[in-house]
């Protein structure tokens, strides 16, 4: 099989898809609020009106998150992900080609493969998944996709594995910057904490609060109010320590494996045994160094955490400048110098 074919998909098509992908955890979630809702309400009425008005606000929260929140979770990353694209489908391979990004991904590495009327769902974790709609295609061209994923499919899920990385391609050139080597978890956990470090201060903040107002409560009777205050702090300390960390180890099968990097002036890619993909430096979001780590945001909310362990001081001295550079073409901030 070979399938070529160019395209973009919308903002609208990936809620769709995301909502197609994980249709049984947004019911259960959404029967939960519903039940949260009318429960609340009937309590706004009797003695437990604080525990009617927490349940209401809880309930609001998580749906606005998987509605408005998502849209404008998407809506952040449009610009590398809704855009016009080459998509190149072979019997190994999925390929997607934009002017800023190049991806890669074999059939055999996917953790799952969903197909539903309007869309190809393409897993590559548990919680990541790529949206492929049909309409992209031509009737044959998904019957033909369709017969060569339905091994995969059949196989269920099964995690890929890190396997060993594949060599250079023979004859090719170095280029101005290549090393390799494996992330640890416990790296790219320190490395968000230093990314999304001023969202897990007011997020810290905003428990310390809770917590004060949750004690305060119980110390003068009200146990409901006190408990939910209670709770939501404690919510908000596990997002930005053992939820984080949860999180990453979800997605180690991906981000902690095995890899080779190549750094050129226009931007860096990756190979792993089972993907490839590279990003031009004008499509981050933003670029910043410390004394551990370089930061590649592609997105407020998503970053490639780069040890400096895995290049030697001169790679980690030249990348420093190569970014700086880039950063100043492009306009976007960097740390010029590391700090802690």
């Amino acid at each position: 099989m070979h399938i070529e074919f160019t395209g973009r998909v919308d903002v609208a098509e990936q809620l769709r898809g995301l909502a197609a992908a994980h249709h049984r955890s947004r019911a259960v979630v959404f029967a939960v609020c519903a039940a949260a809702l009318v429960g609340g309400a009937a309590l706004l009425t009797t003695a437990f009106a604080d525990v009617g008005s927490s349940l209401i606000v809880c309930a609001v929260i998580v749906v606005y998150q998987l509605t408005l929140g998502q849209r404008r979770a998407i809506r952040k990353v449009a610009h590398r992900v809704c855009v016009p694209a080459r998509f190149v489908l072979t019997d190994d391979v999925y390929r997607f080609e934009s002017e800023t990004d190049r991806y890669e991904l074999r059939w055999d590495a996917l953790h799952r493969i969903v197909e539903t009327p309007e869309f190809f769902l393409l897993f590559q974790n548990s919680q990541q998944v790529t949206v492929l709609p049909g309409r992209l295609l031509t009737d044959e061209q998904a019957a033909e996709l369709s017969a060569v994923l339905a091994p995969h499919r059949e196989r269920g899920k099964v995690l890929p594995q890190a396997g060993a990385l594949p060599p250079p391609p023979e004859g090719a050139t170095p280029e101005r910057l290549e090393f390799a080597g494996q992330v640890r978890v416990d790296e790219y956990v320190r490395g968000m904490g230093f990314a999304f470090r001023g969202r897990d201060v007011l997020l810290r903040v905003l428990a310390a609060v809770s917590l004060v107002l949750g004690v305060l409560y119980l110390l003068s009777g009200e146990i409901w109010a006190g408990a939910t205050c209670v709770g939501a702090a404690l919510f908000l300390i596990w997002n930005t320590t053992a939820g984080r960390r949860r999180a990453v180890r979800k997605a180690a099968e991906r981000l902690c494996v095995p890899t080779r990097w190549t750094v050129t002036d226009e931007g860096i890619s990756a190979v792993t045994a089972t993907e490839r993909y590279a990003v031009r430096w004008t499509a981050f979001h933003r670029l910043r160094e410390t004394a551990e780590f370089f930061l590649l945001h592609q997105s407020p909310t998503v970053v490639l955490v780069l040890p400096k362990r895995l290049l030697a001081a001169e790679q980690a001295a030249e990348l420093s400048a190569l970014l700086t550079m880039s950063t100043t073409n492009s306009g976007k901030p960097v740390l010029a110098t590391p700090r802690s």
